[in-house]
């Protein structure tokens, strides 16, 4: 799961870059969509649409039979955020401001079971191999 926004300059698209990539792989192997999914919650409710969103995926090419993108109402958005220890800021600009920039690995029973670091930092052999060893679990 990544908390994300579409008008995301940098780390948002490389770590949904990434994901695509890990949703190949997972695909390969037989398991995305099914056993796995992934989850991206927008920031920005009010600007990623459901249109808006539409484009991204296709633009992405995120298989939207394994993955969600979500969105809801921006203060119900921020607070579950801060559930996950990220604080949001809104710019004047229309961006915003993170304190946590982490994917999270989370198991059937939610909860959060690794956070690794997104964007260009992401090391996809080692969420792969963790996948894995967490689909071993059930």
């Amino acid at each position: 799961m990544e908390f994300m926004f579409t008008s995301c300059p940098d780390i948002c698209p490389a770590t949904t870059y990434n994901m695509v990539l890990l949703q190949d792989e997972l695909k390969k192997q037989g398991s995305f969509g099914e056993s796995v999914q992934f989850a991206a919650i927008t920031f920005d409710p009010n600007t990623d649409t459901t249109e808006v969103f539409a484009d991204y995926a296709e633009k992405m090419e995120i298989d939207q039979a394994g993955w969600k993108l979500l969105r809801g109402d921006e203060t119900y958005i921020h607070e579950k955020a801060k559930e996950y220890g990220i604080g949001i800021q809104r710019l004047e600009d229309n961006q915003f401001v993170h304190t946590v920039t982490s994917l999270m690995l989370i198991d059937g029973k939610q909860q959060i079971r690794k956070v690794y670091r997104m964007g260009e930092e992401m090391d996809n052999s080692v969420i792969l191999k963790d996948i894995n060893t967490l689909l071993k679990e059930k």
